[in-house]
């Protein structure tokens, strides 16, 4: 069953992050009144919300099993909270058009996927897969396809997989694309229509064929 929050509707939300125990909730959306990107928390699973003290163009926000670190992009920058949202420190992450971002539990190692770039010579160019082994500090590009439109990143709980899909693909022929990630290696999965089991030692990734 689902329960209709207090969030606002008259903001177009775009992503939401939970801390483990489903407590602290964090909505990342653009804010028409007042013509800006705007990241809402809430401490009571989302019986109230407020705005966090940001001034940016969110497009997207994830965090920590605690809710504590907070990690999101203005669509250019990529962004580290380690204090529930009430400063913002920029990473070293290159500009790109970043679509989302992953962490490993304590916020230490990051995924984060971006868009192209651009445009030319009939083919797209730029963005792809960058890692971060600490919090942001610097930033590793991943083997994975450059010019795809990648989404969706997800983590192992521990430090050394991710996963990410190529949103841009065929869903009507049930294609598949996926990038998995192990200490800044790409590895590319095309099979259709599987579920993929990426795992190291005790901490597994699960990713299925259709998004």
């Amino acid at each position: 069953t689902w329960t209709k929050t207090s969030a606002s509707t008259s903001i177009g939300w775009t992503s939401i992050a939970t801390s483990v125990d489903g407590v602290k909730l964090y909505l990342a959306g653009y804010d028409t009144g007042i013509g800006s990107g705007v990241i809402y928390g809430s401490s009571n699973s989302g019986a109230t919300w407020a705005k966090i003290n940001s001034d940016n163009q969110w497009a997207f926000v994830t965090c920590t099993p605690d809710g504590v670190t907070l990690i999101a992009t203005d669509g250019s920058g990529i962004y580290v909270s380690t204090n529930s949202g009430s400063t913002w420190p920029p990473t070293t992450a290159p500009n790109h058009q970043w679509n989302s971002i992953a962490c490993s539990t304590d916020g230490v190692r990051l995924v984060a996927v971006a868009g192209p770039d651009g445009f030319q010579n009939g083919a797209y160019y730029g963005g792809g897969i960058y890692v971060s082994g600490d919090s942001g500090a610097t930033w590793l590009q991943t083997g994975a396809p450059t010019g795809l439109v990648w989404s969706s990143p997800v983590s192992s709980a521990g430090r050394e997989d991710h996963i990410s899909i190529d949103k841009e693909q065929d869903l009507a022929a049930r294609d598949f694309r996926a990038a998995v990630t192990r200490r800044g290696h790409s590895r590319m999965l095309r099979e259709r229509d599987q579920l993929h089991r990426v795992a190291r030692g005790d901490h597994p990734c699960f990713i299925g064929g259709m998004v």
